[in-house]
């Protein structure tokens, strides 16, 4: 559904009603991300300015020459105007297991993130990035978050893929399938993180999770960072607090 807009009578420009911000679609045929900023009040509105965040073609910021930018997709885009993107790569040196790359504006220029083929941090030597094609998170503090999946040394269908932020100041592994569930007996897992995480504004992680091992008959859950720390909010199976005894959850959406 369209924005409601209001016409500025002295330019003729619409301008947005009571919005914060919002991400301009990519031009498909330049691969242009854009981001289309306004201000967060209706008094203080103007007309919205856009300005080119990455080109298809251009240097890829943070790689080396004549590594360039294709196609960039899966924009996210904050209250601070900053944006955070997906893209391709091409050029020397590029092939099949380095072709990818995110970027983002958070530092207050365009930076790099982090590459397919690239080491995942917090895994051991050998483990790199396979695929980053996810949708991205990003704060207000210009942090960003995503899921990826990974390729190397010790690399099976059980410990594949996993979440990783900018939380903490620079990029740290949230949690990896295969990994030991925190405050679940031993041999509980994560076994499946099939959505991107939610990031709040203090660079703290949610994710939703699937878990194996003993006792693991129901294994939707529910994880957060909020304490500090990485523990469990709520598990299939549980009591949902505030409903009478014997009342369980019986899944997440």
């Amino acid at each position: 559904m369209k924005s409601a807009t209001r016409m500025d009578n002295r330019t003729s420009t619409p301008i947005p009603r009571g919005c914060h911000c919002w991400l301009a679609q990519q031009c498909l045929r330049a691969s242009v991300v854009v981001a289309l900023v306004c201000c967060t009040t209706f008094q203080q509105a103007h007309a919205a300015e856009i300005h080119t965040v990455a080109l298809s073609g251009q240097p890829a910021p943070g790689l080396s020459d004549g590594v360039n930018i294709s196609p960039s997709k899966f924009p996210a885009l904050n209250d601070a105007g900053q944006t955070a993107f997906y893209a391709g790569l091409i050029g020397a040196g590029v092939d099949s297991t380095n072709n990818s790359g995110i970027w983002s504006e958070g530092s207050g220029s365009l930076a790099f993130v982090a590459r397919t083929g690239d080491q995942a941090p917090g895994t051991p030597s050998g483990v790199n990035f396979s695929d980053l094609r996810t949708r991205l998170v990003m704060n207000d503090a210009g942090q960003t978050a995503f899921s990826a999946r990974l390729t190397g040394s010790g690399v099976d269908t059980s410990n594949a893929s996993g979440i990783w932020s900018e939380g903490s100041g620079s990029l740290a592994l949230v949690a990896r399938t295969g990994d030991q569930a925190p405050g679940l007996p031993s041999g509980v897992n994560f076994n499946a993180l099939p959505d991107p995480p939610a990031l709040n504004n203090s660079g703290q992680t949610a994710f939703w999770a699937f878990l194996r091992g003993p006792g693991t008959e129901t294994s939707e859950s529910i994880w957060s960072e909020g304490t500090g720390s990485l523990e469990l909010v709520a598990r299939r199976g549980d009591q949902a607090p505030g409903t009478p005894d014997g009342v369980n959850f019986s899944g997440f959406f």
